[in-house]
Parts: structure tokens; sequence; C-alpha cells
């Protein structure tokens, strides 16, 4: 992990974040797909929007929809256009139509073969696995996803299934033995995209269903939480690059839980870690101290995380 010697301040509230004007950076908001998506857009980018009309009436009643234009490397191929097309067309369709919502430009089925041709244009990313799906993995890897799955084995229930899932060691065996090379590779395109593109700059989905088989839900659970796992691993901060100063982080929230998991995080990593509970204490600690980093969260008392941060700039 590197950090530029400038000053950072992140302000959040919940999983928002605020702009901070110059002389200060910010993260990005990462991108959220909403509960309902629809992929929309034709091979000829001529339907867009009349499909995003179809969508509006929708939101008219209370659903809010985002539609993902969705179009795939072979038929980029076979029509002879480019990603920047899907993209063009969604951008004035959702012009036209004054569309306020989110919305997405897919890069459908894609690999690691073919993705580079859809960085600059698409933001969401569907990983086509199928072509893995029974191929062995190294009998190491193997082991280790047994290992790391092995907890959440037992009897699922859940209100959106018909009946419950039961997982055995048996069936772990047996899902690894046929997906769990489509699975890392997934990983792979995903790590890939998130050098490429920025983490949390993306949505992905991983498609399976062009296989010869379909999957059974206890073998698509299993898929999701082996892919979690390796989410998980990807995101851990295990220390700064050597040679760096040490950065000073000042950890600015009214919550002591929230206070204490950003210390116990940040604090073996190798960071100085000072803390302010309110956003007066927070400017006098920034006066004080000069932290290098502001975790500066907008709901406190005495002074809120936004007046402190306009003070501090």
């Amino acid at each position: 992990m590197k950090v530029s010697k400038q000053l950072r301040i992140y302000a959040a509230e919940g999983s928002q974040e605020c702009n901070v004007k110059k002389g200060f950076i910010m993260e990005s908001k990462p991108l959220v797909l909403g509960r309902y998506s629809l992929g929309i857009g034709d091979r000829f980018c001529m339907e867009g929007r009349a499909q995003l009309r179809a969508v509006k009436k929708a939101l008219d009643r209370g659903v809010e929809i985002h539609p993902v234009w969705n179009k795939s490397n072979r038929e980029h191929t076979i029509i002879g256009t480019e990603p920047i097309s899907a993209r063009q067309e969604a951008d004035a369709a959702t012009a036209e139509e004054q569309w306020k919502c989110s919305y997405f430009v897919d890069a459908d089925h894609i690999g690691l073969k073919t993705v580079d041709r859809f960085l600059d244009a698409c933001d969401y990313y569907t990983l086509d696995v199928a072509d893995y799906i029974g191929k062995p993995a190294a009998a190491e890897q193997t082991e280790i996803c047994i290992a790391e799955l092995t907890p959440i084995l037992g009897t699922l229930k859940h209100p959106a299934l018909d009946q419950q899932i039961t997982l055995t060691i048996q069936d772990l065996r047996a899902f690894t033995a046929k997906y769990l090379s489509g699975l890392q590779e997934a990983a792979k395109i995903y790590e890939y995209l998130k050098a490429k593109k920025g983490d949390g700059m993306f949505i992905t989905e991983v498609s399976i269903d062009e296989s010869t088989q379909p999957q059974s839900p206890a073998e698509l659970y299993l898929f999701l939480a082996g892919l979690a796992k390796k989410a998980a691993d990807s995101r851990r901060i295990v220390g700064i690059e050597p040679g760096q100063p040490k950065y000073r982080v000042l950890i600015a929230d009214d919550n002591k839980e929230n206070r204490d998991l950003l210390a116990q995080t940040l604090g073996p990593v190798g960071f100085e870690l000072r803390q302010a509970t309110d956003g007066e204490e927070a400017i006098r600690e920034f006066q004080a101290w000069q932290p290098d980093i502001i975790l500066m969260d907008l709901r406190m008392p005495v002074m809120d995380g936004r007046e402190a941060t306009r003070r501090i700039k």
C-alpha cells in the first residue's frame, strides 16, 4: 500500500462520501447496482431510447430499474462495431429522455483475452468463465478452497428459496472439482479490472450460463461464497510499502466502535493514529498534529464533519 505525501480527507456518512474542493483528494463514490436491473440495447444501437421509455414507465409506477446496455465482444466483432458505440447510444438516450437514475454499459461475456477493448467505454462487466467449468484446479488450491468454505456447510434456509439447502463435505468436494477453475478465472478477471479501473469503479456479474448443464442452488451458493471469500482477501491491508515515511491518520467519529475498528485495522499496518469525537476536536488535532489523512464522519455532535472539513480546507 502506497500513500502520496498529500493531505487526504475522507468524509463518509454511511456509504456516501463528500466531495472536497481544491487542495484535497477524495475517493470517487463506488458504483452501486440497484435491486432491479434490465439488459437493454440492440446489436445496431437503434432501440436504446425506445427501451428506456419502457423503463421510465416502470419508474412512474414506483419501480426503479437500472438499465444496462449490453453487447458482447462476439456481437461487436460480427457487426463490425466498437464498444464506444454502445456508450454513445446509452449517453444519448439517457440525455434525450432526461433519465436521472443510474445506468450502465456492459462488456458482455468477456474474458482476459477480450476485456481490453471495453475498458474505456464500459462500467459493467459480465465475466464469462463457462469454458473453465470442469477443468481441474491444482490440488493444493483445491484443499485451500475446501478449508475456507467448510465453515459454511450445513443447512441453509432463506425466504427466497422454495426449500432449504443442505451442504456436506462431499458436496463441497464435488463443487471444487467442477467449478473451482471457473471461480479462480473470475477472480483473475476481476483483479485485472480493479487494477485498470479502480476498486469499486465498475460492476461485475459472473456468467456460467453457457455451460452444458444448469447449476443447482447449492452450486450457485458455493460459487458466490467462494467469490465473496476472494473479494474479502483482495481487500485485506497487509502493510505499507517499505521505505515510506510514517503516515499520520486522524480518525474523527463520535462512535467509539467505529473508531476502535479503524484503529485496530490501521494501527498494526504501521500508521500513526489519533482520534477525535467531534468536528471541533478534529480541527484542534489537525492544527496541532498536521495529519496526512483524515477519516471524517459527517454526523457528529458539537460540529459535524462537513463544517469541520470546510474549516480545515
